[in-house]
């Protein structure tokens, strides 16, 4: 059995969960960024190995999306008669949720002082 494929299409899979398995406000990104199997040009491999990350803005995110990489890992090999390891970290970066005081602030601020809204221009 060529794992290749099977990790191909899981690839995927798991690049479409923003779109096809997350809800359509909680914004999440999935980056799969490295495929590799195999040696040489003429040998199947015995494994094929996919790693990358997800980002995710919403409190509780992570274990959702780690359950559905899982999920879909494990049953897209399975149907190529293969099996499927995912390995999530413990840890994680949590959301940034931005103080509604501090953001009111802030736009009050690039409304009202021209200056304000001046800062940072010359460094884009």
């Amino acid at each position: 059995m060529n794992p290749v494929p099977a990790a191909c299409d899981i690839l995927l899979k798991l690049a479409a969960i923003p779109v096809n398995r997350h809800a359509p406000y909680d914004v999440c990104v999935i980056a799969p960024t490295m495929i590799h199997g195999g040696e040489v040009r003429n040998v199947i491999p015995d494994d094929a190995r996919i790693e990358g990350g997800f980002r995710f803005f919403k409190y509780g995110d992570n274990g959702k999306i780690a359950d559905t990489i899982r999920q879909i890992a494990e049953n897209t090999a399975r149907a190529y008669g293969a099996e499927a390891q995912v390995e999530v970290p413990d840890r994680y970066t949590p959301p940034v949720v931005n103080d509604a005081g501090s953001v009111a602030f802030a736009r009050q601020t690039l409304r009202t002082d021209p200056e304000a809204a001046e800062l940072g221009k010359e460094q884009a």
